[in-house]
């Protein structure tokens, strides 16, 4: 008779991955939803996470956690995305200057 170990390592890594997702999460609703998955990754490495910062832009994208200005997903402005580009006159000028 072969004993089974409670917890596999795939379990285990659900589990820490839904435990990092609830660590994501709470930074963000602490910040107003104003922090990116940068400043959100200097706070949980500063509380002993191990992750990327590619790994928590993963899950703030999956859930729908964007911050700021762009979160309408819109894009950054004058980059082809429907948004008139920014000028220095405010937009009144027809040629934007660079």
């Amino acid at each position: 008779m072969v004993l089974q170990a409670p917890y596999t390592p795939a379990h285990l890594r659900e589990l820490r991955r839904q435990h990092l997702v609830e660590a994501v999460k709470e930074e963000f609703d602490d910040s107003g939803g104003t922090y990116g998955s940068s400043t959100i990754w200097i706070r949980l490495v500063g509380q002993g996470w191990r992750v990327s910062v590619n790994a928590i832009a993963e899950i703030m994208s999956e859930f729908g956690w964007s911050r700021g200005r762009y979160a309408d997903g819109g894009g950054w402005p004058g980059r082809g995305n429907g948004r008139p580009p920014r000028t220095s006159c405010g937009g009144t000028s027809p040629v934007p200057r660079r």
